[in-house]
């Protein structure tokens, strides 16, 4: 029954949508919408990492995400019961990743049939040779250079993570770690990189300073600009409905940078007016913000234009020196 007396509908049907959301049908897979206890997105996060500036914390994230994908890999190499059916592949992995979203088991085992069904037919000993070692190096420089400055990761990170290792992994190891973090979402993928906060070892990651994103709450149309010279972007400021004081400016948009990159230009487009400087905001790579003048000149993790009205910036980001 549809209702069952409670003015409540049921759903029909349920798939993994093409973003990585469990969507749901009330209409026989007419129309889909995304169901919102899908616990890979809204599962509770794990304490943050305290203490070490931002550049060390978030080489320590890193290290703790990489170490939780190598305990898995080593349980799936070693273990011989794992390898019984495609049953025990999928229960294996769906256990050992659930601890890391709560009582989330079932969509993360309809992420990780297709994995277990690859494994399967490539069989213990294709797993055993694969070069775990190398893949994990890359998958570290992944977690660093795409994770926020507190070891957070948005969904636009946890989609841009599934991206680069379609992008610079091949072969097995692609298939594994794609699937592990589709079955993780960003709520367990952040969990990942909370729970080892000591582990030795440096994050020698070269990282990527165009892969800029906007922030999660202010912020729209941020484009590329190839046309203005490298490394040269284009954002529009979106209006705070909460900011104490108008006459500072509630217009922002943040800006996400996946490295410790150059803050070198920026222009704010005719007829924008913007904020005075003393409101102007940057994170540094070691935590410290409130710069004026969006640290320009500087490395940083993070930009928050602001302006008086809706305007549009250009900002270019390129490598620190």
């Amino acid at each position: 029954m549809g209702n069952r007396g409670c003015g409540c509908k049921s759903p029909t049907d349920r798939r993994i949508g093409a973003n990585g959301h469990i969507e749901q049908s009330f209409d026989n897979g007419a129309t889909w919408e995304t169901d919102r206890d899908d616990g890979r997105f809204n599962a509770p996060i794990f304490p943050p990492l305290v203490g070490p500036p931002i550049g060390t914390m978030r080489c320590a994230g890193a290290k703790s995400g990489t170490e939780v994908q190598r305990i898995l890999i080593d349980r799936i190499k070693n273990d011989s019961d794992v390898w019984n059916t495609v049953l025990s592949i999928i229960a294996a992995i769906v256990s050992f990743l659930a601890g890391f979203m709560g009582p989330v088991a079932a969509p993360v085992a309809v992420v990780i049939t297709a994995l277990a069904y690859v494994m399967w037919l490539l069989t213990q000993a294709a797993f055993q040779a694969e070069n775990w070692d190398a893949s994990l190096e890359i998958y570290k420089c992944i977690l660093y250079c795409r994770m926020s400055g507190d070891v957070k990761f948005t969904e636009t990170a946890w989609n841009n993570v599934k991206a680069d290792i379609v992008e610079k992994m091949s072969g097995f190891s692609e298939t594994f770690f794609w699937n592990t973090v589709q079955g993780l979402g960003p709520a367990g993928l952040t969990n990942t990189c909370r729970v080892f906060p000591g582990l030795a070892g440096d994050c020698d990651c070269a990282c990527d300073c165009s892969a800029v994103t906007l922030g999660e709450t202010f912020g729209k149309n941020l484009l590329s600009r190839p046309d203005l010279g490298v490394g040269w972007w284009q954002v529009t400021t979106t209006f705070d409905p909460d900011q104490p004081n108008c006459d500072n400016g509630c217009y922002f948009a943040e800006i996400s940078i996946p490295a410790c990159c150059l803050h070198n230009a920026y222009e704010i487009q005719p007829p924008g007016t913007n904020a005075p400087p003393g409101n102007r905001q940057a994170v540094d790579c070691n935590g410290n913000s409130g710069f004026a003048n969006y640290g320009l000149g500087g490395c940083q993790v993070a930009i928050a234009f602001r302006s008086y009205e809706e305007a549009i910036f250009h900002f270019q980001i390129l490598e620190c020196p």
